[in-house]
């Protein structure tokens, strides 16, 4: 017998009353201060009736909304973020749903849609001056500059990391820092270079960019490759990798003024391809180290 997760059991109870159309059975999935965020449309529902009445609507609209896929998920606690295929009666979608619980009930709800894309209405890349967007503004610029003292300001104790996209977790603030610290160690970086979509909420921070990411290294890794290339590979020869441009969503859920929540996730290119793409790039390298130092040779003789 297939044993499911509580969050895998969460959400295809929630989805089954979507599809259904059972919005008395929606209802009781929502605490009576629910926040729901719609990145796309940048629409924001607060309170239960509210979110339950636009879910209304969309059925009305589209006909019954079917959970086609459970594609990925990362849970911990009242945390559940998944990465899904939906249809409609004429369309099929691939989304990010996210979810704080507290006492059971959603307290926090984030969408968006990863694929198809479309654009998004109103606060394209635009920011309101709001306490979220002043605080999003400090811990984008720490994460940018490597400044784990200001970081460690910005996160509760507490705090979990959630990567859908991966399945991945992170428990703990000083886990989390010492995984942001290792990577930079081993010449990992990211760096923005736009902002697609801005939303947030009181306590809800929502956010989809465009960075340019270099994957760090680690060391064995390194050294594996130095004896398979003949040449020395270090952090700085891999730091000079030109990256891979990704977009991609960032969800911060807040606690006391600080995070309690990070969800992140990867829209295009999606980690399968990603991994794909590194995968031919490391391997052209190879095939180029291995022709060099071929050539190299055969001149000596």
């Amino acid at each position: 017998m297939i044993q499911l997760s509580p969050g895998r059991k969460s959400y295809n109870s929630w989805s089954l009353a979507i599809e259904r159309g059972d919005l008395a059975a929606l209802e009781s999935f929502y605490r009576h201060d629910a926040v729901q965020v719609d990145v796309g449309s940048g629409q924001v529902f607060t309170g239960r009736a509210a979110i339950v009445a636009a879910a209304g609507d969309t059925i009305a609209a589209a006909g019954p909304v079917r959970l086609a896929a459970l594609e990925k998920i990362a849970e911990y606690g009242e945390a559940i973020g998944v990465e899904a295929r939906v249809a409609t009666r004429n369309e099929e979608f691939v989304i990010y749903d996210l979810f704080v619980l507290e006492a059971g009930a959603v307290r926090y709800q984030v969408t968006g849609t990863i694929a198809p894309r479309q654009l998004s209405a109103g606060q394209h890349g635009h920011a309101p001056d709001t306490a979220e967007h002043r605080f999003y503004a400090r811990f984008h610029a720490a994460q940018q500059a490597a400044d784990y003292a200001q970081l460690r300001t910005l996160y509760r104790p507490d705090a979990v990391v959630l990567f859908p996209s991966a399945g991945v977790v992170m428990p703990g603030r000083e886990a989390i820092l010492e995984m942001r610290e290792k990577n930079a160690r081993n010449g990992g970086a990211s760096r923005r270079k736009a902002m697609v979509d801005y939303r947030d909420a009181p306590a809800v921070i929502c956010a989809e960019e465009v960075a340019n990411v270099k994957p760090g290294v680690p060391e064995h890794v390194r050294n594996l490759l130095s004896r398979g290339l003949g040449v020395s590979v270090n952090v700085a020869s891999t730091s000079a990798d030109p990256g891979y441009d990704v977009l991609s969503y960032e969800v911060l859920i807040l606690r006391s003024g600080a995070v309690r929540y990070q969800f992140g996730g990867m829209i295009k290119p999606r980690l399968e391809e990603l991994a794909a793409m590194s995968k031919q790039r490391a391997d052209a390298i190879r095939d180029a180290w291995q022709t060099s130092n071929r050539m190299w040779a055969n001149e000596r003789r």
